[in-house]
């Protein structure tokens, strides 16, 4: 363990993942979708994310807002030099990332501006008391008033039967020797054969146990190093960490899942019935994540109270916008997973809704409901649902720095830490894809145009690596690759390419392929 990280796991980078829950877009629609006046995004405004990791999320941001400025800080110098050098590359002048600890930014409260938005994401959980409370009082001190706080961190009671793996985990990493890597692997190898002890904890909570391990086995290692082996890791229940944010005058405004607003319409009547007459908003989350044995929480904060909207400004909030689809693929039910559960919705509505958008590929509320004959009401809130499910996302057409940061993302695709997400500026938002399909747009971005000069290009990138794709379980290389490639090609440029065109991205060519 190194000293200067504060118990914090630091022999071990964390992953470099993108949140959506971190753009100021799905923030601002979590605040109307809980009737709250959303701040102006379209003006210029400052953004702050406390411990950013490798700043991927920062980045697709900077590079989606040109007219904002976004500061990101880490205790990490791996991840800040990292960060720096992609910003750098990709011409984002808007981002500036500081290898500073929390303790440092309260100690010289000159160091940063006030923002509109700060956001922490997971390191509640994994950061000491001290830091804890740090974090809090960077809030206090720079966050604008009318400004929002995004906080998510590990949650009681949903971690209450698993919190003992984590103990468990910590003080067995005491008994290998290697990285945090290496002792995760032998520990999670000891958890599999602990659990057929069939006795006491191992017997009464063993499906937990399961459901741990199988993360552990599917998650890259270096998330389940930073998840488990923190010394001074902590599962909170909501009232505490709401009364810690009362103490930088934030007031809880709702949970940064656009589709829990509406929760509250499909909640069992006898949950409803009980909540009902609670005048405290405490009680009344507490008493949700209690029933539904919530373990993460993702919670949005408020400093001072923004205008509150009325049911009807809200949906004419939603009406005034443009969705694009993201995925053509229609299904032939439509399940939403809430907290809650599995919600069916209305097949024959949601159906036409996505084809309309197969056919536009994007199109506004109003036209919805003019070609539908929905309500606004319910042309909204399918919207949301599709939306907070990947099926569709904002619209809106404009010049950004997207393109220049894919060609940054995908020349570095091969190099250590490399991000594996593909932005789109008029979505705006980020995707993950496999190592192919960033290796087509490499070629894209290239210059190459035809199919022959993209598959090419792409087998001599894999092969001069030693890299080979995979089919049925088989290593293919030579010209098995150089066949399969094709074959990917064709269902790539058939499926995928028009698409991206549609969603912004654009190469320097100019040709259109054949």
């Amino acid at each position: 363990m190194t000293d200067w990280m504060e118990g914090y796991t630091s022999d071990i980078e964390y992953t470099a993942g993108y949140y959506k829950e971190l753009t100021p877009k799905f923030l601002n629609m979590c605040a109307v979708a809980a009737n709250v006046e959303p701040i102006d995004e379209t003006k210029s405004f400052k953004y702050l994310e406390l411990g950013c990791g490798h700043g991927l999320s920062l980045l697709v941001n900077a590079a989606i807002y040109p007219n904002a400025t976004f500061y990101g800080v880490d205790y990490n110098p791996e991840h800040i030099a990292h960060a720096r050098a992609i910003a750098k590359e990709a011409n984002l002048t808007n981002i500036y990332f500081y290898e500073n600890s929390f303790q440092e930014i309260v100690d010289t409260p000159e160091f940063l501006p006030e923002f509109e938005y700060i956001v922490f994401h997971g390191i509640y959980t994994w950061v000491n008391d001290e830091n804890r409370d740090n974090l809090v009082k960077i809030c206090k001190r720079h966050l604008l008033s009318g400004g929002m706080v995004y906080n998510s961190y590990n949650t009681k009671p949903g971690w209450l039967t698993t919190e003992p793996i984590q103990q468990l985990i910590l003080r067995l990493s005491n008994e290998h020797i290697g990285n945090s890597i290496e002792k995760i692997e032998k520990i999670i190898n000891q958890l599999e054969d602990l659990k057929n002890i069939d006795m006491g904890y191992f017997k009464t909570f063993v499906s937990d146990i399961d459901f741990r391990l199988n993360k552990m086995n599917t998650e890259s290692k270096n998330y389940t190093v930073h998840e488990y082996m923190h010394e001074k890791w902590k599962a909170f229940y909501f009232p505490e960490v709401c009364e810690d944010m009362e103490k930088a005058k934030l007031n809880f405004l709702c949970v940064a899942d656009i589709s829990e607003a509406y929760l509250n319409d499909v909640l069992p009547e006898n949950l409803s019935k009980k909540i009902l007459d609670l005048k405290d908003y405490k009680n009344i989350e507490l008493i949700k994540d209690l029933s539904f044995n919530r373990a993460f929480r993702r919670d949005l904060y408020v400093r001072g109270r923004r205008k509150k909207l009325s049911n009807a400004e809200k949906i004419i909030w939603f009406s005034q916008g443009e969705w694009i689809v993201l995925n053509k693929n229609i299904p032939e039910n439509f399940e939403f997973n809430l907290i809650m559960g599995k919600v069916h919705a209305d097949t024959q509505m949601y159906k036409t809704i996505l084809e309309l958008f197969v056919q536009h590929t994007h199109i506004s509320t109003n036209k919805l409901v003019e070609l539908t004959g929905f309500s606004l009401s319910n042309v909204v809130q399918a919207l949301i649902l599709l939306f907070d499910h990947g099926y569709i996302s904002t619209y809106e057409k404009y010049k950004n720095k997207v393109n220049d940061l894919n060609k940054i993302i995908t020349k570095n695709m091969f190099t250590e830490n490399a991000f594996k997400y593909i932005c789109f500026p008029n979505g705006k938002f980020a995707k993950k894809f496999d190592t192919v399909t960033m290796a087509f747009l490499r070629a894209c971005y290239d210059g190459f145009n035809t199919k022959d000069k993209i598959v090419n290009h792409v087998y001599n990138l894999f092969s001069s690596r030693g890299v080979a794709l995979v089919k049925d379980g088989k290593q293919l290389m030579g010209e098995d690759m150089l066949q399969r490639l094709y074959e990917l090609e064709e269902d790539w440029r058939k499926n995928v390419y028009s698409h991206w065109i549609e969603l912004g991205l654009e190469f320097s060519s100019g040709k259109k392929r054949k």
